[in-house]
């Protein structure tokens, strides 16, 4: 059920932040019905169009989007059983199935705590993409994914087709890419709820859109949220970043500015 297409980059809409709202099309993800397991798919721009009239007409209370940031949750299943200590989970074939299974658990915890209407898997697309072209360096210190992970990828997959959740990812972006689009697109029909660890992640929150945390007890980050754990308002968490580096993903920040500096200086100038 992945959803895919090419577009070519314009590198200099993406140079500061998300392509939120930019990448073309994306709405057809939710026009299509994609996300809208075994109903009948609506056409091109029914979908969003269909809400807005309910909730405006006649006062519905407005249906929640989960877009779920896919490897980071994987990442998370794959390291929760080595601080755990226990043996790894093997077939009796050897194949590897411990990120699967406690992925397996994580979607159906989410699902079964929160119950949003729609739910939708973010993944990124293979390959390089726009921001290894705009800087080389870009992610240059991360270590190489470990085989018996990436094993395990394809059977997360059909686990989630098997869950009809759907699979979503763009050549040449990044999940990040694809969820803030989407989430620009949903958020004037829907509630938006991203589903991830990802600091980067907390410049698309809205009054509408907000960032639910796993890694941290389900913290939920509304606009008053970001404000109090990054020091400065969503809109100005580019400008944080920008200021101060971000070495999670190697990218070198203003010489000699760290990140007390860094939130002083927007503080004060309101931004770069």
């Amino acid at each position: 059920m992945a959803a895919t297409f090419r577009i070519p980059p314009r590198a200099d809409e993406y140079v500061n932040g998300f392509s939120a709202g930019r990448i073309p099309g994306a709405g057809a993800w939710l026009a299509r019905g994609w996300l809208v397991p075994g109903s009948r798919p609506l056409r091109p721009a029914q979908f969003l169009l269909l809400f807005q009239a309910l909730w405006l007409s006649w006062g519905m209370v407005r249906p929640t989007l989960f877009l779920i940031d896919s490897f980071g949750f994987i990442f998370r299943a794959y390291h929760a059983r080595a601080r755990s200590s226990v043996a790894p989970m093997r077939t009796s074939k050897g194949v590897p199935t411990e990120a699967t299974y406690i992925f397996n658990n994580m979607i159906r915890r989410l699902r079964e705590q929160y119950q949003p209407d729609y739910l939708a898997a973010v993944f990124e697309s293979d390959g390089p993409n726009f921001r290894n072209e705009l800087f080389v360096d870009y992610k240059a210190n991360r270590s190489e994914t470990p085989p018996d992970l990436l094993q395990q990828i394809p059977d997360i997959r059909r686990l989630l087709e098997a869950m009809r959740v759907p699979v979503i990812e763009a050549t040449g972006f990044e999940a990040d890419d694809v969820i803030g689009t989407l989430a620009a697109q949903a958020s004037s029909a829907m509630d938006v709820v991203i589903v991830s660890s990802d600091k980067d992640m907390l410049q698309l929150v809205t009054p509408q859109v907000t960032m639910l945390n796993p890694m941290k007890d389900d913290m939920r980050y509304d606009e008053a949220g970001v404000v109090e754990f990054m020091g400065v308002r969503p809109a100005q968490v580019v400008d944080l970043l920008a200021l101060k580096g971000d070495a999670v993903d190697n990218i070198p920040g203003a010489p000699g500015i760290g990140d007390k500096g860094a939130r002083d200086l927007i503080q004060q100038f309101g931004s770069v």
